[in-house]
């Protein structure tokens, strides 16, 4: 089975440098050779909010999917990457709530056990369909430029 991971962050409340950069708290995914590093994605910080299923071209109260996703097509494993710097006080609380799902690159229209997503090759496992979670990931150029089917 070729398969791929979808991540989705279904929200994040971390710290964000000023100049918008991600040293003190991120989360990153990558893949490696053996022990040594091979790939590193951008890093992930700040805010995530909102629900996509509601998202609109210029709603600024929720993140949209490009700046929420993460898919891995080259690995069969995934590396990640969490720092969070623990606040002193107690006032700072940090969140996040990510999604991790496994996906075929391509399956039978016949197969019981997965359903494509959408018109495209990729399947996930059937019984995800309309969980109330956003676990589709429709590519159309690798590493994170690619629209999200909803099916909830």
């Amino acid at each position: 089975m070729i398969s791929g991971f979808f991540v989705y962050f279904e929200s994040m409340f971390l710290s964000e440098d000023f100049d918008g950069g991600c040293e003190d708290d991120f989360v990153q995914f990558g893949r490696d050779v053996f022990f040594i590093t091979s790939y590193r994605s951008g890093r992930f910080c700040g805010s995530i909010q909102g629900d996509l299923r509601y998202w609109e071209v210029g709603n600024k109260n929720v993140t949209p999917q490009k700046e929420r996703s993460y898919m891995e097509l080259e690995d069969k494993e995934m590396d990640i990457w969490i720092k969070i710097i623990i606040p002193t006080s107690a006032i700072l609380i940090k969140t996040m709530e990510f999604i991790v799902t496994v996906f075929k690159k391509t399956c039978s229209l016949d197969d019981p056990d997965y359903q494509r997503c959408g018109s495209h090759p990729h399947c996930i496992q059937a019984h995800l369909f309309c969980d109330g979670r956003v676990n589709c990931a429709l590519s159309s150029l690798p590493y994170g430029d690619f629209d999200i089917q909803l099916y909830i």
